[in-house]
């Protein structure tokens, strides 16, 4: 799983962006200085640059949480809902109970679907686009996390998903 993690996060987005050398010159365009440009203008061009792709994180954020949920609702939970704890956004079905399966299909549709965004929108701002792909997939890592404990111990099949995390349930 790691190794298929790390080709995700460097291999196929370098490959990716040097195939598509006109398009990463575009995205880069903004930093085509002479001698004229002012350190000022430099400094404000980078930081609109930050800005966006802090925004636009944050917004990959609200998105993942709310995949998370519209699965959650899928695989019959009644009652869903989302904040903000411990540094974290979550989504929660507190009470509610998955088979393993499920749990995976909830645990990995947020990285799998904005990665295919991600992907898209390296087609026309790579740099930004590996960027957020970068952030999100660290972000990622309780989910994969849970993917890990599920593959570990074959013998869980229900997850009861609640206020303060997950239980998990061995097969009779």
């Amino acid at each position: 799983l790691s190794l298929i993690i790390f080709l995700l996060l460097l291999l196929v987005p370098v490959g990716y962006i040097a195939m598509n050398d006109s398009v990463l010159k575009n995205e880069l365009s903004f930093l085509d200085f002479n001698a004229e440009t002012s350190l000022v203008r430099i400094i404000l061009l980078l930081s609109e640059k930050l800005i966006s792709i802090i925004l636009l994180f944050f917004i990959s954020l609200v998105l993942h949480e709310a995949i998370h949920g519209l699965f959650f609702k899928v695989f019959g939970a009644k009652k869903v809902t989302f904040g903000f704890k411990r540094g974290m956004a979550y989504a929660e079905a507190s009470g509610s109970y998955f088979r393993a399966w499920q749990f995976k299909v909830i645990a990995l549709s947020p990285f799998v679907g904005l990665s295919l965004l991600y992907f898209i929108l390296a087609q026309y701002i790579p740099i930004s686009a590996f960027l957020l792909f970068a952030l999100h997939t660290s972000g990622c890592v309780g989910d994969f996390y849970f993917i890990y404990l599920l593959i570990k111990f074959k013998e869980i099949d229900w997850i009861e998903d609640t206020e303060t995390g997950i239980n998990l349930y061995k097969k009779n």
